[in-house]
């Protein structure tokens, strides 16, 4: 039996070099065998293609202008490529360089801290001479250097902050250090000394305005047995205790007591729907509605009997009786409404923390002090300043508002 003669393949590169060279015999040279035809590429160099035209000047003209545009092409993608990845590494490299800094800044008020404690706690130490206070003012200003060129976020710095500026000797430093400690435990109500912060650099505050404390945190002066810094406000065991302070006021007499049983306690299975009620006036009601008034004044004093009566198990509750309060127009009721937003916030109701910043500015207004977080609308009767502006963004940051406007250039400047 035959074999099959095996099909022999050529490779494509010798038809492209025969037809390149037009020469037919490089097949013999090369030692290609015949094909069954007898021939060795003859049909292939018939069919010979086009010879190139490299020595035409209009050839190489082109040649080169095409050359030149692929490089000027090249050079503007390499150019748009830098472009676009450039922001890219500035936006990676701003975050470690805003860590170093915050990290510069943490370190710098926990070494303020300490000595401020060093002072306050040296048996020797006169608080009344002019070292110590000159001491004190040095690091009150040098804290607020490091807001107003730093951006804080951790709870501890918050905290450090707030103690340094307690030992101010202005009330706004008080009030100042009262919102640092707020911010403080809303991101971590762990921290030390934390809570007592938040009431009592709000009890400084009261008492260098003549008002009742909220915690009594800051004792009586026996000299001044008239002055209204020496009341504490009833708020209730409910904030006080959330707030890391013990029951306050002193005990009821019979009387007392049988007037407050006699008198319907408020329920919290009532708050959902009275906060819906709330919502619902909001949106429909009208300017001058004096029925929608009566509603809010209704469930503004609900709310407060609720919050001085009780105590809330749920972060929700907490966060709609302080809404329902802030309806509220005594400047008392709205500080009241104020610290249930902050235990609110504490708690980690979503909302809460502007909640507190407008209460806040609800209460400043009403004792017509400027409102700091700028929440309350322009125009209020009640305003008799305009809001004060220089509190560090991070604390507006802290409260979940978003940053300040930029505020409107005079005309003529």
């Amino acid at each position: 039996m035959s074999r099959k003669r095996a099909q022999r393949t050529y490779d494509h590169r010798l038809l492209c070099l025969l037809q390149e060279t037009g020469d037919i015999t490089i097949a013999t040279r090369l030692g290609v065998p015949r094909s069954p035809t007898g021939d060795r590429g003859e049909a292939l160099a018939i069919r010979r293609a086009p010879p190139r035209q490299e020595g035409s000047p209009i050839r190489q003209r082109f040649d080169a202008t095409i050359t030149v545009v692929r490089r000027r092409c090249f050079t503007l993608v390499l150019a748009g490529l830098s472009l676009l990845l450039s922001p890219l590494s500035i936006a990676a490299a701003e975050p470690a360089q805003s860590k170093t800094a915050s990290l510069d800044a943490s370190r710098e008020l926990q070494a303020l801290h300490d000595d401020d404690q060093r002072d306050q706690n040296t048996p020797e130490a006169d608080a009344l001479t002019r070292e110590f206070l000159l001491r004190q003012v040095k690091r009150r200003d040098r804290v607020m250097e490091i807001l107003r060129d730093y951006e804080l976020s951790i709870a501890l710095d918050f905290r450090n902050a707030a103690l340094l500026l307690q030992h101010g000797s202005k009330s706004g430093d008080y009030l100042l250090a009262h919102a640092l400690a707020c911010a403080a435990i809303f991101e971590d109500d762990a921290v030390p000394f934390g809570k007592f912060l938040c009431g009592a650099t709000l009890d400084r505050f009261l008492v260098r305005l003549g008002r009742a404390q909220c915690f009594g945190s800051q004792g009586t002066d026996p000299t001044q047995p008239d002055s209204g810094s020496n009341a504490t406000l009833p708020l209730g065991d409910g904030i006080r205790g959330e707030l890391g302070f013990g029951p306050g006021g002193a005990a009821k007499g019979k009387g007392a007591e049988k007037k407050a049983a006699a008198k319907k306690t408020p329920s919290a299975k009532d708050l959902p729907s009275r906060f819906k009620e709330m919502q619902k006036d909001a949106n429909s009601s009208q300017p001058g509605d004096e029925k929608a008034a009566e509603r809010r004044r209704a469930r503004a004093a609900w709310a407060l009997d609720l919050l001085k009566a009780g105590e809330f198990q749920k972060p929700e509750q907490w966060f709609q009786a302080a809404s329902l309060a802030a309806e509220a127009s005594a400047p008392d009721d709205l500080l009241v409404a104020h610290l249930a937003a902050v235990v609110a916030a504490v708690r980690g109701h979503a909302s809460a923390r502007p909640l507190a910043a407008r209460t806040l500015d609800q209460w400043l207004v009403a004792i017509g002090e400027p409102q700091r977080f700028g929440t309350e609308p322009e125009g209020g009767a009640a305003r008799k300043e305009p809001p004060d502006s220089s509190w560090p963004a991070c604390l507006r940051k802290a409260h979940d508002l978003p940053p300040r406007a930029p505020e409107a250039t005079p005309p003529g400047k």
